[in-house]
């Protein structure tokens, strides 16, 4: 969720309740259901100095803290999309060899219970 965040923050300064909205939006289910979840990374952030957090005062609505990406914090935003490409690459790799040796199947986002190879539990043949 991390460069998730920053990333939202590079585009533009955002409290924590649009914050959980944006990743919602992204998939992060845990971020709508809880912004607790949100500011809790938020903190981790501050602490870390990759964002500043300041209070702005609205017209009709109560003080918000709104968060900003600061310099240290868009410098890990680029290595941390360098590793994500990385992971996009090496994905990439394994489903194009997943779809050559099993044209027919299509992948899900749960992966199928298969029975245990010998000398593993079921959790460990499922990659749990």
């Amino acid at each position: 969720m991390v460069p998730f965040v920053l990333l939202a923050l590079a585009d533009a300064p955002r409290h924590g309740y649009v914050l959980a909205g944006y990743l919602a939006d992204l998939g992060f289910r845990r971020a709508a259901q809880d912004a607790s979840v949100v500011y809790r990374v938020l903190r981790q952030l501050a602490e870390e100095d990759l964002v500043t957090a300041e209070w702005m005062l609205g017209d009709d609505a109560p003080p918000r803290r709104t968060y900003r990406l600061t310099p240290a914090g868009e410098a890990y935003l680029h290595e941390r999309a360098t590793d994500l490409q990385r992971q996009a690459e090496r994905i990439e790799v394994f489903l194009d060899r997943y779809r050559h040796l099993f044209p027919a199947e299509e992948t899900t986002s749960t992966p199928p219970r298969h029975p245990a190879r010998p000398g593993t539990t079921p959790n460990d043949a499922n990659g749990q």
